[in-house]
C-alpha cells in the first residue's frame, strides 16, 4: 500500500447473498449429476445394443458355408444394418 493510503473495509455479505451463493451451487451440482445419469443411461444402451449383436454374429457365423473372413464381414454387414438406427437414437445430439 502506499503511505497515506487508507485500506478499504471489507464488505461483509448479508444472507440473501449467501442464499444465492447456495442456490448456485446446487444448481450447478445438480447440471452435473444430470450429466453424468445422463452418459451412464446412453452407455447401458449402447452395452445393451452390443450384447444383442451377439447373437447375429453366432447365427451367421454358424449357419453359413463360407470362410471365416467372409462369414465375418458378412455378419458385420448384417448388423450395421440392423443396429444403425439404434445407434442414430443413441447417440443423438440435444440441438
Amino acid at each position: 500500500m502506499i503511505q497515506g493510503q487508507v485500506k478499504p473495509e471489507k464488505r461483509r455479505r448479508t444472507c440473501c447473498e449467501y442464499f444465492n451463493m447456495l442456490i448456485f451451487v446446487w444448481l450447478q451440482l445438480y447440471k452435473l449429476v444430470w450429466s453424468i445419469m445422463e452418459k451412464a443411461r446412453k452407455l447401458s444402451y449402447y452395452v445393451l445394443r452390443w450384447q444383442l449383436s451377439t447373437p447375429i454374429l453366432y447365427l451367421v457365423m454358424a449357419t453359413l458355408p463360407f470362410d471365416t473372413l467372409t462369414k465375418t464381414i458378412i455378419a458385420n454387414l448384417i448388423g450395421a444394418l440392423i443396429f444403425f438406427p439404434v445407434d442414430e437414437v443413441i447417440f443423438k445430439k440435444k440441438d
